[in-house]
């Protein structure tokens, strides 16, 4: 590895072993902790270099940012940096963004300008800042609280702490992380906070980068990533909107319906050319080459469409389908069109879903995975072992499918992989109770999850498997304080469930029986009888349900002495943690709101136009970055404060089924989301990084603290007012959340006439009834939208009146 010198030598985690008994260790199963106090230390020296770095540039050279945005959205398909990008522009900003190519990064100026004024302690931090860069790393494996990374393109190696925030629930092997690390002496660490991307991504990042290296002429990987980041991460943000660049080259020819008839019997008749599959109007082919790339034909009623990954392969397919034309028209040349043509967009829509589908499964099936010990699906399918590897992953696939689901991205349906690999479940089922796919269930399960005593540390095979653990939870936090034996309980149960997906019939015989288990493993005596009474059931049914989870155990031992996981609580984390509680709570937020959208009884779809009932424009004069503001307004409302006929939103939902079971820190940060509500506030400018928020309603002042853009005092005009939501920090200090509205000083009239009209249906005002503070919001918002509304008619109008002009005869 690139930070480790020797396997005598200290492991880089800070444990003070030599690494060959440590990390180094990992390949023979040794288990593997982190030095948490050390990584800590540089966690909290690191964000307040940052910070500190940030400031200095908000000061200095505001007046980069713009090009640095351009730059950094430059190889992007929609050239914008989604809200999950935002905190790794700023530091690339700061740490690795050059105004002009001779012209040195803001990290320099600061370091030229304080060097004399550095503490000594956070030298080596920003040395290690001004050497990191963003880059693409692979996971290669996990142990406990550790996991070592790849740089896909460097090859540099890095064991670094399984602390990740809302990543820590999808970590697995093989996949991607696109990250920061800093490398300070023999210890590394993540800068800020990683995004994650599929292994099956690998090969394409890593040639699309390369190529364009190869273009620029860069023979150094690392110098590449630090001068060109914006490559990867242009790449990176169209992934998550599953977007890739299309290398695929296609050509089209279009016919007549009987032409397409007689076309589609020669192709079937001819051995140059296989159907792969038939459905409904659409014939897909493939090129019988054994030496082509990726080749498919879609005949339609009107079009034969041709696309290859190699242009040889496509003029060669070209020239063998015109001599059919040829043979079929009499000789008529085939008139080909480049690209894709077709005859309405329905057509339009299941092609180009087709290819994007059909490239993905050829790609994904023929690449070598890490979870599947480098093979590829094809050749993992062909063995037990490798089938049930398979299942493994495309189970883990289907909740990551799910998880953007609920936050609106495209994801590879996982189905269609099954499908076409003829993956027969009820065969997999029985494959997957094999004793040697038990074993290496059990050990994924031990190398991936944590010890913990929360339920949401874990995942769940299914909800009534989920509800044993909620019933274990609510019990043993109540009448136990034995937090270390919950932890167990609950890691005990989630591995037996995943592998044998067990019938709950009812909840406390499965309690009972885990109880029993965990004592029992423990070698502690201990009566089925007194277990049964404690929770009031049958003895027998006790006893039959703790042989099996005991025989399980039995047959693969846990090791009792792994550490409880231990999670701070809101007071004993900085700011920066809580910004982040507040994003990891948003996104389980997200993906319960997605659960549960079919038996709520309302759709964003209704939300939005529940705010449009007052509106005659409906926003058609808007540009795209208002709809968007807006678009996510209606998405925060429908999550925190939309109601129900209980007058319940779905925050207070998910706060009863999931979040009061959070860990400390985020189970505060669910409770301050699900009591938060829209305001209105006057802007007051007050030093370099805070502003003033006084509430509009009620005088009452915080200071505020969010991501307000560069040089944003100057833009201060007074009376100007903001429409957002604001989370609580500490003491009197706010984070406002994105989005945020303005209502300038010309729109206020209209905007609080439109207030008081919706406020007069609202009862009387109660400033602790966190209802009617929803409701408030909701007009407050409402209120703005009309206003702009209005100012749009009043455009229109003056826009359509005749111009009138009124002469006067000058007298001499």
């Amino acid at each position: 590895m690139a930070n480790i010198p020797s396997h005598e030598s200290l492991c880089p985690c800070g444990s003070n072993k030599p690494y060959n008994q440590c990390c180094g260790a990992a390949e023979s199963g040794v288990i593997l902790h982190f030095a948490k106090g050390r990584k800590n230390k540089y966690n909290s020296l690191i964000d307040n270099a940052v910070g500190e770095l940030a400031d200095y540039a908000r000061q200095y050279f505001y007046n980069w940012e713009s090009a640095a945005y351009s730059r950094f959205t430059s190889y992007a398909q929609d050239h914008h940096i989604d809200e999950e990008f935002v905190p790794l522009f700023r530091e690339w900003f700061i740490i690795n963004f050059r105004f002009q190519k001779d012209v040195s990064p803001i990290i320099d100026f600061y370091l030229a300008e304080n060097d004399e004024k550095l503490d000594k302690k956070y030298i080596p931090i920003f040395q290690a800042l001004k050497e990191s860069y963003l880059s693409i790393y692979r996971i290669l494996w996990i142990k406990n609280n550790t996991l070592a990374v790849r740089d896909i393109l460097t090859s540099r190696e890095f064991i670094l702490e399984k602390d990740m925030g809302s990543l820590n629930r999808i970590l697995q092997e093989g996949l991607l992380l696109f990250a920061r690390i800093a490398n300070i002496g023999n210890t590394a660490v993540i800068v800020g906070k990683p995004r994650a991307t599929f292994s099956e991504n690998r090969h394409y990042l890593y040639e699309e980068i390369n190529s364009i290296r190869a273009e620029e002429g860069i023979a150094d990987p690392a110098c590449f990533q630090k001068e060109f980041a914006e490559v990867a991460c242009g790449l990176m943000m169209d992934l998550k909107k599953g977007i890739k660049k299309n290398r695929l080259k296609s050509r089209t020819l279009s016919f007549t319906v009987y032409d397409s008839d007689r076309f589609r019997q020669k192709l079937l008749d001819s051995l140059e050319f296989a159907l792969l599959e038939k459905r409904d109007n659409l014939y897909k082919f493939t090129w019988n080459n054994k030496n082509a790339s990726f080749t498919r034909l879609y005949l339609t009623e009107k079009n034969l469409i041709v696309s290859a990954d190699e242009l040889n392969d496509l003029i060669n397919i070209a020239q063998r389908i015109s001599l059919i034309w040829e043979e079929l028209s009499n000789s008529q040349s085939a008139e080909w069109l480049d690209g894709y043509s077709f005859s309405s967009e329905q057509e339009a829509e299941e092609i180009l879903v087709e290819v994007m589908h059909d490239k993905y499964y050829e790609e994904w099936i023929n690449t070598p995975h890490l979870e599947l010990e480098e093979r590829t699906p094809l050749q993992a399918i062909k063995d037990t072992r490798g089938r049930i590897l398979l299942e493994g992953l495309l189970s883990e696939l289907e909740t990551i499918e799910l998880l953007a689901r609920s936050r609106g991205e495209y994801y590879f349906p996982t189905a269609v992989i099954r499908t076409r690999l003829n993956l027969d479940r009820e065969g997999i089922s029985r494959e997957m109770m094999q004793p040697e796919a038990i074993v290496l269930q059990a050990r994924r399960h031990r190398t991936t999850q944590e010890l913990s005593n929360f339920v949401t540390v874990y995942n769940w095979v299914n909800e009534e498997v989920r509800n044993v653990a909620v019933a274990a939870f609510d019990f043993y936090s109540k009448n136990s304080p034995d937090k270390e034996m919950l932890g167990w309980i609950l890691f005990i149960w989630n591995e037996f469930s995943k592998i044998y997906r067990p019938k709950i019939s009812q909840t406390r015989e499965w309690l009972a029986s885990l109880e029993y288990s965990y004592w029992n493993l423990k070698g502690q005596k201990v009566n089925f009888a007194q277990v049964a009474k404690k929770f009031n059931v049958s003895t027998g049914l006790v006893s039959k349900k703790a042989q099996l989870i005991i025989r399980h155990f039995q047959n693969i031992p846990l090791d009792f002495n792994t550490e409880l996981v231990a999670y701070p609580f809101w007071n004993e984390i900085n700011n920066r943690e809580k910004i982040r509680a507040y994003e990891e709570v948003k996104q389980h937020l997200k993906l319960f709101s997605y659960s549960v959208k079919e038996e709520w009884g309302h759709t964003e779809q209704q939300v939005h136009e529940d705010f449009y009932d007052n509106i005659n424009t409906a926003g058609k004069f808007w540009d795209e970055s208002n709809k968007k503001i807006y678009g996510q307004f209606y998405q925060q409302f429908y999550e925190l404060d939309c109601q129900n006929n209980d007058s319940s939103t779905i925050a207070n939902l998910f706060w009863e089924n999931q979040a009061k079971r959070f860990p400390g820190s985020l189970k505060t940060a669910a409770f301050n989301l699900m009591t938060s509500h829209v305001g209105a506030y006057k802007i007051k400018p007050t030093g370099r990084n805070e502003l003033i928020f006084e509430d509009y309603f009620t005088g009452k002042q915080y200071n505020a603290q969010g991501n307000f853009g560069v040089n944003v005092h100057k833009s201060i005009v007074p009376g100007m007012i903001s429409i957002t939501r604001l989370l609580p920090l500490e003491a009197n200090s706010m984070w406002v959340e994105e989005p945020m509205f303005i209502v300038m000083p010309d729109m206020q009239d209209l905007f609080e006439k439109n207030y008081q009209m919706l406020m007069e249906r609202l009862n009387p005002f109660d400033i602790t009834d966190i209802v009617y503070l929803k409701n408030r919001g909701k007009n407050i918002l409402k209120a703005n939208i009309m206003a702009v509304d209005d100012l749009e008619q009043n455009a229109v109008h003056l826009a359509k009146q005749p111009l009138q002009m009124k002469w006067q005869i000058a007298s001499v």
